[in-house]
């Protein structure tokens, strides 16, 4: 019951950041005390992070509902269209995700006697669909944030235990705004240090 309440609540803050996100930024920005320069380097620096960990989240997505849907449909099935856009919704859900539908699409052609097919699925589900969530996802974050794709996956996992499904974003998001403070600091620290 928490996991769906906090499913809700992100999708709610997701939904309000995308309607509003651009007059909430510009009312924050003109509170930060930076220099102008650091200010676009900053808030360009968290445009980049939260626009990568949305195409990334979508790709991985749509990755992982074709992939599944491949799957259903060479293995006969019923609804397999449905399912994969199941599985494309669900994927968003960091823990679990995809799983949520393949695996009992398992089960279910086990109990009904096609124990091939159900372990059939349960590898490539396990070994192909969720394998994909853990490589694509960071990789295609990372490489647009150029976060190291090591510590793009621990924010995430720090996130998702801190702050729940909304984690997803706040880790790396927080991630790439501590990277950016310290790069404005070693630049501000360097260029005084030569003054001095």
């Amino acid at each position: 019951m928490l996991f769906v309440l906090n499913y809700i609540v992100a999708l709610f803050i997701f939904f309000f950041f995308i309607r509003d996100g651009e007059s909430l930024g510009k009312a924050i920005k003109d509170l930060f005390p930076m220099t102008a320069e650091n200010k676009e380097k900053f808030f360009d620096r968290l445009l980049v992070t939260v626009s990568a960990i949305v195409r990334g989240l979508v790709v991985t997505a749509i990755v992982q509902a074709v992939l599944s849907g491949v799957a259903f449909a060479l293995l006969g099935v019923p609804f397999a269209i449905f399912f994969s856009a199941l599985i494309a919704f669900l994927a968003l859900v960091p823990v679990g995700g995809a799983a949520f539908v393949w695996f009992p699409i398992a089960l279910y052609l086990g109990f009904s006697g096609s124990w091939v097919k159900a372990i059939i699925l349960m590898v490539w589900g396990g070994g192909v669909i969720s394998l994909v969530d853990n490589i694509l996802r960071p990789f295609l974050i990372g490489d647009k944030t150029k976060i190291p794709t090591l510590f793009l996956f621990l924010s995430i996992l720090g996130g998702l235990s801190y702050y729940g499904v909304i984690g997803v974003f706040l880790g790396p998001i927080f991630l790439s705004l501590f990277i950016a403070l310290v790069e404005i600091y070693r630049k501000e620290y360097s260029s005084q240090t030569l003054l001095e």
